[in-house]
C-alpha cells in the first residue's frame, strides 16, 4: 500500500493530480483523488492543500454555496473567527481601527515587511482569497469582514504572495466604510506596487481588477481605467487565471462603454466577448454582457431592433432583453444592473412616463451594500437626470429628494476626480436650478456642464447636457439658442454612434419648431461655448509639460 510505504511521496503526487483536475475542471478525477487523499491523511494539516483546492473547484464550478458552507467549515476547525455582516458594529469598529492604525504606517515599512513562511498563515490568506471571490457573488455584505482578516493576518504575521490581494480588496472596504478617500486608493496602488515587488504573477490579474474597478475611479480617469483593465488581461492570460481574464476584459468593455467609447467599437468587443463565454462555457456573466451588447445595438438601431436579426451571427439561444430583465430578481448585482440599464433608455429615449416602474438604484445600491464602481455611479447620475425631470412634470417631492441626492454624491466624489465628477455634478446643479426657478444660475451651470463633458473627453455625456440645455431653453422659448444647443447634442451622439437617439432628437425638433426656422438647421448652427480656445490652452499646456 503506497499510503503505507510512501506516505509523503503518495500526498506530493496526489495534491499535484487534484490541483490538476481542478485546473482541467475534471469533476470526476477531482473527487477520485481528492477522496483518497481525504481519506488516507494522517492529520488534518495534511488535508489543507487538498481541502483548498476543492473550495476553488467548487468556486471555479460555480456551486458557491458548497464552496462557502466548506470554507466555513474549515475556519471554524482552524479556530478562525467566522466572517460577520456589514452592518455589525463590531465590525464597523474594528474595520475603522485598522483604517487609523495603517494612516499611521508608511508604505515603504509595509512594502518591508517579512514574509511568512508559516504553513497556516499561508494556507488562511489562500482560503481567505477564495472566499472573496464566492461571498462577492453570493453574499457582499460579507466580503469587508474577509479583506479586514487579510490584512490583520498579513501586519501581525508579514507578507504572503495572497497579501497584496488584502490590500486590493481592503482598499474598496475602507471607501464603503466612510474612511479618507486617499487612504483606500492609497491602499489600491500599494498593493500594484506589492505585486510587483514579490514577483506574483499569479495575484497580478485579480490585484489590478480590483484596484482599476473599485478603486481607482475616484482619482483616475475612467477613459485611463478602462485601457488599464488590459494589463489586467495579459496578466490573467499569462498566469492561466481565467476568471480574473474573464472580468478584466468584461470591465475594459464596460468602462470603455461608460466613458463615451464608439458604440461601434463596444457592439464589436461585447459580441466577441459574448462568443468568447459560450464557447469556454462560462456563461457566468452572459447575462451582464449581453445588456452592454443590446444597449450598443439599441442606442444606434433603436429599442426595436432584435440584435438576433442584425448582422452579427447571433442565434435566438442568447437570453433577450426581455428575459434577462425578467430574472434579475429584487436584490442582486444583476437586479442594479438591469436597472441601471433601463434607466439609462429612460433617459436617452425620454421614456420618463415607464421611470415609476423602474426600482430604485441609489437605495438599492446602499441597501445591499455594493462595493462602488463605475457603473453604480453612472447609474446614480442618470437616475438623479431622470427624477429632476420627474420633479419638473410632476412636482412631487419624492422625485427631487431622489434628484438632491443624486447631486450630493455627484459633488461629494467630484472633490477627489473633477475628471469623472465634475460634468455631472454640474448638470445635475443645473436640473436642479431649473426644476427651482433659478434660471439664470441654470443657464451658467448647463453652459459649464456641456464643456466639462467636452474638455474631460465624456462625448456621450456631452451629448446628454447639450440635449437638457436645448430643452431648457426651448422652455424659456430662447429658441436660437435651443436650436444651436439640439445641433450640438446630435452631432455628440452622431460621435457616440448613438444614431437612434440622435434621429429623435431630430424628430423633436422637426415637430416642435416651425419648418422656415429650420433652414440650414443642423448645419449652420452651434453654440459659442469656446471649445476650440479651450481645447489650444490643453494642448499648449501638454506641449508645455511634454517639453519640461
Amino acid at each position: 500500500d503506497h499510503w503505507q510505504h510512501q506516505y509523503e511521496l503518495s500526498l506530493e503526487l496526489f495534491e499535484a493530480t487534484i490541483s490538476a483536475s481542478c485546473t482541467l475542471n475534471d469533476p470526476h478525477r477531482t473527487k477520485q483523488f481528492s477522496d483518497s487523499l481525504l481519506l488516507h491523511a494522517k492529520n488534518y494539516d495534511d488535508k489543507l492543500h487538498t481541502l483548498l483546492l476543492l473550495v476553488r473547484h467548487r468556486r471555479v464550478s460555480m456551486e458557491l454555496h458548497e464552496a462557502k458552507r466548506l470554507a466555513y467549515e474549515i475556519l471554524e476547525h482552524l479556530g478562525e473567527e467566522l466572517p460577520r455582516p456589514f452592518g455589525d458594529p463590531s465590525l464597523r469598529a474594528d474595520i475603522h481601527a485598522m483604517g487609523y492604525n495603517i494612516a499611521f504606517v508608511s508604505d515603504e515599512a509595509m512594502l518591508g515587511l517579512e514574509r511568512t513562511n508559516i504553513p497556516k498563515v499561508v494556507f488562511l490568506m489562500g482560503l481567505y482569497n477564495e472566499l472573496l471571490v464566492v461571498l462577492q457573488l453570493l453574499e457582499p455584505s460579507f466580503t469587508p469582514a474577509v479583506s479586514l482578516r487579510m490584512v490583520q493576518l498579513t501586519l501581525v504575521e508579514g507578507i504572503t504572495d495572497m497579501s497584496s490581494l488584502a490590500f486590493a480588496s481592503f482598499g474598496p472596504t475602507l471607501l464603503a466604510f466612510g474612511a479618507p478617500t486617499h487612504q483606500g486608493y492609497r491602499l489600491g496602488k500599494l498593493s500594484l506596487r506589492l505585486v510587483d515587488k514579490m514577483n506574483a504573477t499569479g495575484c497580478k490579474a485579480n490585484v489590478n481588477m480590483l484596484v482599476q474597478e473599485f478603486i481607482a475611479w475616484v482619482s483616475e480617469p475612467l477613459q485611463s481605467i478602462s485601457e488599464s483593465h488590459l494589463v489586467g488581461l495579459a496578466a490573467g492570460k499569462q498566469s492561466g487565471d481565467a476568471l480574473n481574464t474573464v472580468l478584466s476584459y468584461f470591465f475594459y468593455i464596460l468602462s470603455g462603454y461608460l466613458s463615451g467609447k464608439s458604440l461601434e467599437v463596444i457592439r464589436k468587443t461585447s459580441g466577441d466577448y459574448i462568443r468568447d463565454l459560450i464557447k469556454r462555457k462560462q456563461k457566468f456573466m452572459l447575462n451582464v454582457a449581453c445588456l452592454v451588447y443590446y444597449q450598443s445595438i439599441a442606442l444606434a438601431d433603436g429599442l426595436e431592433a432584435d440584435p438576433t436579426k442584425v448582422t452579427d451571427d447571433f442565434d435566438d439561444s442568447l437570453p433577450s432583453w426581455q428575459e434577462i430583465m425578467s430574472r434579475r430578481g429584487l436584490h442582486s448585482d444583476l437586479a442594479i444592473a438591469c436597472n441601471i440599464h433601463e434607466i439609462m433608455r429612460v433617459l436617452l429615449f425620454r421614456q420618463t412616463s415607464e421611470m415609476k416602474d423602474i426600482p430604485d438604484v441609489l437605495n438599492l445600491v446602499i441597501e445591499e451594500r455594493s462595493p462602488l464602481r463605475p457603473i453604480l455611479l453612472i447609474g446614480i447620475f442618470c437616475e438623479g437626470l431622470v427624477s429632476f425631470n420627474m420633479a419638473r412634470r410632476t412636482n412631487d417631492g419624492k422625485w427631487r429628494c431622489k434628484g438632491e441626492a443624486a447631486l450630493a454624491r455627484m459633488k461629494h466624489w467630484s472633490q477627489y476626480s473633477q475628471w469623472n465628477f465634475l460634468n455631472k455634478a454640474l448638470l445635475l446643479e443645473a436640473e436642479m436650478r431649473y426644476f427651482l426657478g433659478d434660471f439664470d444660475q441654470a443657464t451658467k451651470l448647463y453652459n459649464d456642464a456641456v464643456v466639462t463633458s467636452h474638455n474631460h473627453r465624456f462625448t456621450n455625456e456631452e451629448a446628454i447636457a447639450s440635449e437638457l440645455a436645448a430643452l431648457f431653453y426651448f422652455e424659456r422659448k430662447s429658441y436660437h439658442d435651443a436650436l444651436g444647443f439640439f445641433a450640438h447634442s446630435v452631432r455628440c451622439y452622431e460621435e457616440w454612434g448613438a444614431s437612434a437617439v440622435a434621429k429623435r432628437v431630430v424628430s423633436f425638433v422637426q415637430s416642435n419648431f416651425d419648418p422656415s426656422a429650420l433652414f440650414q438647421w443642423p448645419t449652420n448652427y452651434t453654440i459659442s461655448l469656446g471649445f476650440a480656445l479651450l481645447d489650444q490652452e490643453e494642448t499648449r499646456k501638454r506641449t508645455s509639460e511634454q517639453s519640461r
